[in-house]
């Protein structure tokens, strides 16, 4: 097998194991954390658009009053 040497290295050197362990850990946590993040900073500005002044929606007893 490719690298089995290697591996056999790293799990035989503890603070090696540990601070490989440790970075694997962190960056899993880190993008756990991000993608939710950044899906809502994403989807945060496609709700509802304010809506302008339009006649669309009027009354007619609004345009009565408002010659």
């Amino acid at each position: 097998m490719i690298g089995w040497k290697l591996s056999r290295t790293i799990i035989d050197i503890p603070w090696l194991h540990d601070t490989i362990g440790f970075l694997f850990l962190t960056i899993l946590l880190s993008v756990m954390l991000s993608v939710p993040y950044i899906l809502y900073r994403v989807t945060r500005h496609t709700g509802e658009k304010q809506i302008e002044w339009s006649f669309e929606g009027k009354p007619w007893s609004y345009w009565k009053t408002k010659k």
